[in-house]
C-alpha cells in the first residue's frame, strides 16, 4: 500500500467523522445539515481516491475514477452553504441553477468519456487521463472555480462587515471551506492540468482538514448553529410580531416573515433598522444602538408603501457565548388595532356620559372595588354632592352618610328630606357596578 493512498483513506475517515459530529450538534440547522452533507461527499470521493490509487490494473482504476466524478456536487454545496449562511432566502426553484449543472457534469462523467477518458499510472498511483480536446473538463473547471469563488467572496464580505462572534464564525467558515480549495485548485488544476506536472491531487485531503478545522470551531465556540441569524431562523418564520436582527451597527441581517407579509418589504439586508421607522423615532434608535442598551418604547413603523403602524418596540442587545456584543434583536408589536378600538371605546364612553348627564335620574358608576368613577349632574342635584367630591369614594360610604331611613322596596329617605328610589346592577361581570337614584 503506497503512502498516498493512506493519505486519502485518512482524509475519508476524518471527513466522515466530521459529518457525524457536526450533524449531531444541531440536526435542525440547515447550515449544519449542508456542512454535514458536504463532509459525506468529501468522505466518499476521498475513499474512491484511496481505492483507485491502490488497485493494480487500469480497468479497475477507471471504475473508481468514474465513481469519484460526483465531485461536481461539492462546489454546488459550497455555494448553497454560503447563500444560507449569509442570510439569502432561497425558493425551491433557485436550487436548480445551483445543483442542475453539477448533476449534468456528474452524470455525463459517469456515463461517458467526455470528462475523463481513462486511467494512467503515476508515482502516486492511478489518476485520470483527459480526453483530447478536454472541452467539457475545461468547462467543468471554470464552473467549479466560479462557484467556489462566488461562495468564498460572500463569506469574506460577511466577515469584513461582521463584528465580534459573527466575525469569528465567518473566519472559521472561510478558512475551513475555501482556503483548502484555493490550495487544491493550485495543485490540481494549475500545476497538474495546466502546467502538466505530475502532482498528487490534494482536493479531498485539504477539504477534510478544512472540515476538521470547522468541527473544532463548532466544538470550541458552538457555531454555526448558535449565530443570531441561524438561532432565530425558525422563530422568524412563524412569529406574528415584527422581528429584526441587526449587527452592532444597526444594519439588518434578518427579519421575520411577518414584515414581508404585513409591511410588503422584500429586501432589507444591509439597511439600518431606523430607516423603516418614522423620522421622529430615528435619533432615539440610533442612540439605543450606539449605547448597546435595552429599551422599550412606543413607536411607528413604516410599510414599504409608506403606511405608518403604531407599535410597541423592544430593543434587546445580543451577546455571544463569551458575553461579547454581537448585535440586536428588535421586536415590534402592532398595536394599531388596539389603539383604534380604545379610541372608539373612549368615543362611545363620551357619548354615553353625554346622554347620562342630560337625564333626570341620578347615575353613579363604580369600579370593581365599589369606588365611584362616574357621578352625573342629576345625582349632584339630588345628593348635593359634586362629582369631584364623590370621585374615588366608596359608594357604600356615600350611601351610609346620605340615607336617614329605609322606607322599604328600594325607597329611602335621604338628607334634605328627599325620598328616592335606588337600585344597582352589574355593567360587566366582576368588573363594574352601577346605581341609579330617582326622586
Amino acid at each position: 500500500m503506497n503512502s498516498y493512498s493512506l493519505i486519502s483513506l485518512t482524509a475519508a475517515f476524518i471527513a466522515f467523522c466530521t459529518a457525524i459530529f457536526i450533524y449531531q450538534r444541531n440536526p435542525g440547522s440547515r447550515i449544519n445539515l449542508l456542512v454535514s452533507g458536504l463532509a459525506v461527499t468529501v468522505s466518499f470521493t476521498a475513499f474512491t481516491e484511496f481505492v483507485y490509487r491502490l488497485v493494480e490494473n487500469p480497468a479497475d482504476a477507471y471504475i473508481w475514477l468514474k465513481l469519484s466524478l460526483i465531485w461536481p456536487i461539492i462546489p454546488a454545496i459550497l455555494l448553497h452553504i454560503s447563500l444560507i449562511y449569509t442570510g439569502r432566502r432561497l425558493k425551491p426553484w433557485m436550487l436548480a441553477p445551483i445543483y442542475g449543472p453539477a448533476a449534468v457534469f456528474a452524470l455525463t462523467g459517469l456515463s461517458t468519456d467526455l470528462l475523463i477518458s481513462g486511467a494512467m499510472k503515476t508515482y502516486y498511483g492511478w489518476t485520470y487521463a483527459l480526453p483530447e480536446p478536454a472541452v467539457l473538463f475545461a468547462a467543468f473547471a471554470v464552473w467549479s472555480i466560479a462557484l467556489a469563488l462566488a461562495a468564498a467572496f460572500m463569506v469574506l464580505v460577511d466577515y469584513m462587515r461582521a463584528e465580534g462572534y459573527r466575525r469569528r464564525e465567518s473566519l472559521y467558515l472561510f478558512i475551513g471551506l475555501f482556503m483548502p480549495l484555493i490550495v487544491s485548485f493550485i495543485t490540481d488544476f494549475i500545476v497538474r492540468d495546466l502546467l502538466g506536472i505530475m502532482f498528487p491531487e490534494l482536493t479531498q485531503t485539504m477539504l477534510s482538514l478544512g472540515l476538521l478545522f470547522i468541527a473544532y470551531g463548532v466544538w470550541r465556540y458552538e457555531f454555526p448553529e448558535l449565530s443570531p441569524a441561524v438561532a432565530a431562523e425558525r422563530i422568524t418564520e412563524i412569529m406574528p410580531n415584527f422581528l429584526l436582527i441587526t449587527d452592532l451597527e444597526g444594519r439588518i441581517n434578518r427579519w421575520s416573515r411577518s414584515i414581508e407579509e404585513k409591511l410588503s418589504y422584500t429586501e432589507l439586508r444591509g439597511q439600518y433598522v431606523w430607516s423603516i421607522f418614522e423620522a421622529t423615532e430615528r435619533s432615539m434608535l440610533r442612540e439605543i444602538v450606539s449605547s448597546f442598551s435595552l429599551a422599550e418604547m412606543e413607536s411607528r413603523i413604516l410599510s414599504a408603501d409608506g403606511r405608518a403602524l403604531d407599535v410597541l418596540l423592544t430593543a434587546s442587545p445580543i451577546r455571544g457565548r463569551l458575553s461579547e456584543p454581537i448585535g440586536f434583536v428588535f421586536i415590534a408589536t402592532d398595536v394599531t388595532i388596539q389603539r383604534r378600538a380604545t379610541e372608539r371605546l373612549r368615543e362611545s364612553e363620551m357619548r354615553v356620559r353625554g346622554v347620562a348627564d342630560n337625564i333626570s335620574d341620578g347615575i353613579a358608576i363604580t369600579d370593581e372595588e365599589g369606588k365611584v368613577i362616574y357621578w352625573n349632574r342629576a345625582l349632584e342635584e339630588i345628593t348635593s354632592i359634586g362629582r369631584g367630591d364623590a370621585a374615588g369614594r366608596s359608594l357604600d360610604d356615600i350611601c351610609f352618610d346620605l340615607v336617614r331611613e329605609s322606607l322599604g322596596d328600594d325607597e329611602f329617605l335621604i338628607e334634605g328630606d328627599r325620598i328616592v328610589w335606588m337600585f344597582s346592577f352589574h355593567i360587566t361581570e366582576d368588573l363594574m357596578s352601577g346605581c341609579s337614584a330617582s326622586i
